[in-house]
Order: C-alpha cells, then sequence, then structure tokens
C-alpha cells in the first residue's frame, strides 16, 4: 500500500483541524467503511523503546472498550518495513491492524516530529488531538480522549513534552 501526502505542514495539526484526505485514502485500503467513527492513528518506531511500552498498553485498551466504535490503525515509520511492523505487532499481539508508511507520507500529512505519537480524529473528521512523545500517564489519557471522542465532545488537553524517537 502506498499512499502519497498532498500538502505538508509545520507544525502539528490543531484541534478543529479537518483530517488530510489520506486519511480517508487509508480507511478505505484497510476496508474501514466511511462510518463516523473517531480515529486513532498511531504513529511509532518499531525499535522505539518507548513505542515498545506503549503499544500494548494502547492494545489493551482498544481491547477492553471496543465496543465504543473508534478504528485504531498504528502506523509504522522511519526504517520500518510492512513486514517489520507485521512482525511488530504479532511480538506485541496487537488486537489492532498495523500498517508501515514507508513512503512517510501519513507522517507527514499529519506533521509528526517525534513518535511515540497519536492523533486522535473524531466521527467529523476533525483533529482533535495530537499527542506526541511519552508520558506515564498515557493510558489515562488515552481512555478520557477515547471516551470523550466516543461521546463526541472535547477531549482534554495534555502538553506531552519529553522523550521520543525521531519518525
Amino acid at each position: 500500500m502506498i499512499l502519497r501526502a498532498t500538502a505538508a505542514f509545520d507544525m502539528s495539526l490543531q484541534p478543529a483541524t479537518p483530517a488530510p484526505a489520506i486519511l480517508a485514502e487509508l480507511l478505505t485500503q484497510l476496508g474501514f467503511a466511511p462510518d463516523d467513527k473517531p480515529v486513532f492513528l498511531n504513529f511509532f518506531r518499531s525499535d522505539c523503546p518507548w513505542c515498545a511500552s506503549e503499544m500494548p498498553q494502547l492494545s489493551e485498551i482498544y481491547a477492553r472498550h471496543e465496543g465504543l466504535n473508534a478504528h485504531i490503525i498504528g502506523i509504522a515509520v522511519g526504517v520500518d518495513t510492512a513486514e517489520s511492523a507485521a512482525q511488530f505487532a504479532r511480538d506485541k499481539q496487537l488486537c489492532f491492524p498495523t500498517i508501515a508508511d514507508p513512503s512517510g507520507a501519513l507522517k507527514t500529512a499529519f506533521a509528526i516530529e517525534r513518535v511515540p505519537a497519536i492523533v486522535a480524529v473524531n466521527a467529523h473528521n476533525l483533529v482533535e488531538r495530537t499527542y506526541e512523545g511519552v508520558t506515564e500517564q498515557l493510558p489515562g489519557i488515552l481512555e478520557q480522549t477515547l471516551f470523550a471522542l466516543a461521546h463526541e465532545s472535547e477531549p482534554p488537553e495534555y502538553d506531552m513534552i519529553g522523550n521520543g524517537c525521531a519518525p
């Protein structure tokens, strides 16, 4: 699967920014119907230690709350290939789809500057939050954001400045 960004951004997408058109293409290629569900994009590198510890937590949250009807998609960036992304997903026993972004189109379209990064898009295709970096409070932040988007309310704001890997 090769996706190409149509525009690049200088900074993280701000709340209420329409999601880049490449998101619709990604959802279609993954076989997801355009069903007006919130989408969480989790950008990672398989060799990033913070990503490796975060991804199983995200998978657990997704499994625990799958009734909230949100899509979660793992997007491997950097030198990761489709094979290394799939192996990472198997090793971590992830319960959501994981793809590689070898061209960097998704990373560029969503203005990702470091990983781990999560972009939360609401059911109306608006970027609500971009969380980049590492925090010990991540599980709580993700659950609060998931619940807020599932109930069409505004998710909390958090500044996640800190550790992370270059994408």
